[in-house]
């Protein structure tokens, strides 16, 4: 077993996300593009789920409405046992900033900020975040955990493209998220430093107890997840 596999194993507790019947649809032109019809799903808090499928599947367009980034045609999703749908725009917006982490694959760092700053950014925006010398104490703490605690002062355009990602994993946890939602987090990577950035996604979920989520089309990474679903024709089916 390797060290990403091993870093993957556990138990899990309670369900935190879940999901039913989620149908999104697309207007191309006359054409209606029907990307997810009926996927449903359902994650334990410390189960890393992986959901493959082929370019074009709907995958992200999956991870978008657990994430409460998008809204189904139909459907429903609960996150910690509240149904999205039937939130206000405020609350919608407090589980984003609160109870989900984001993990992308393009990292989003923010340019004019240093490394700390970007990290913060997810407590600076929530309403009960901390406040400013407690975050930077816990972005620094975050950022020795993802092996970075020396580039705290750097820039982004001065990290590597594998140092970037491990930022942005650091400000996902920021607000001790019960969810992390991680979309191709090795995509732009090599294979080695894609490795080292999985070992520390799956090594702080674990140990947080937290639910991750991961798309993506790398096979090694859905194997080292507990379980893993194929999105087919709008469809989520379990992998054995």
């Amino acid at each position: 077993m390797n060290s990403i596999e091993m870093t993957a194993t556990g138990g899990a507790g309670g369900v935190v996300v879940e999901a039913g019947g989620l149908t999104k649809r697309y207007e191309m032109g006359r054409k209606t593009i029907e990307v997810l019809r009926g996927a449903s799903l359902s994650v334990r808090r410390g189960e890393a789920l992986a959901v493959i499928g082929a370019s074009g599947a709907g995958k992200s367009t999956l991870l978008h409405i657990l994430g409460a980034l998008d809204h189904p045609d139909e459907g429903w999703v609960r996150i910690g046992g509240e149904l999205v749908g039937t939130l206000s725009s405020r609350r919608r917006a407090a589980i984003r900033a609160g109870v989900i982490g984001f993990v992308f694959q393009s990292y989003h760092l923010m340019p004019e900020m240093d490394v700390t700053e970007n990290v913060m950014l997810p407590s600076m925006a929530f309403n009960g975040g901390l406040r400013w010398k407690a975050a930077r104490r816990r972005a620094a703490e975050l950022l020795e955990q993802v092996g970075l605690g020396g580039r705290a002062n750097h820039m982004p355009f001065e990290l590597s493209g594998g140092e970037q990602q491990r930022v942005a994993l650091a400000r996902a946890l920021m607000n001790d998220p019960e969810v992390i939602l991680a979309d191709e987090p090795t995509g732009n990577l090599d294979d080695e430093t894609g490795g080292a950035v999985l070992e520390n996604l799956f090594m702080l979920s674990r140990d947080r107890g937290r639910a991750l989520i991961v798309v993506t089309h790398s096979e090694t990474v859905a194997a080292s997840c507990h379980r893993r679903t194929r999105l087919a024709d709008g469809v989520l089916h379990a992998v054995e």
